[in-house]
Formats: structure tokens, sequence, C-alpha cells
């Protein structure tokens, strides 16, 4: 019985640093996978951008054009939130019939 308790005392703390890096796993990979979700909800800003042209009448002059992209708190969730900001001139004899 001595003889176990003497093998024990010399992998007890091996025992518990090998536990305390599986703890350590787990938490790097839960920050991983989140990481890797919100990389998935990325906007693809690009694909917007390609078919603008397409959307804005041949009349309206674009001036400026702001693309942000923030996180906020909806419903005690935190959530990707895109913005497009245009503003431009139009040059029509009735602009807001455009």
């Amino acid at each position: 019985m001595a003889n176990l308790k003497q093998q024990w005392a010399s992998v007890e703390q091996t025992q518990k640093d090998v536990e305390k890096l599986e703890t350590d796993k787990k938490a790097i990979q839960a920050v991983l996978a989140e990481i890797e979700g919100w990389e998935q909800t990325r906007f693809d800003s690009h694909k917007l951008l390609w078919t603008l042209p397409a959307m804005v009448p041949d009349t309206i002059q674009l001036t400026q054009l702001t693309l942000g992209e923030s996180f906020e708190l909806q419903e005690k969730s935190l959530m990707r939130a895109g913005k497009l900001y245009l503003t431009g001139k139009v040059g029509a004899r009735h602009p807001r019939m455009m």
C-alpha cells in the first residue's frame, strides 16, 4: 500500500496538470468555435457593391458611400450589423418621382 501511495504522489501533479490542460483546451475550442461562427456572418460587401450600379438609376450621381459594420446587443445576444449609407445628387426635373 505504501508503494501505491508513493507512485501516486509521483504522478499526482502530472494528473492535475493534464486535467488543467484539458480544461484550457475546451475553453480555447469554445472561443475558436465562436470566432468561426462570427466569420460565417461576415458581410460580403463586394457582392453589394457589384450589384449597386444596377440598383441606382442613371439620373442619380452618388457622391458618398459609407459601408460600416458593428456589433449590437439584441435581446441579450451579440449580433453583427451592417449599414450602408448613400448620398447623392439627382439630375431630373422631378427628383421626388424617382
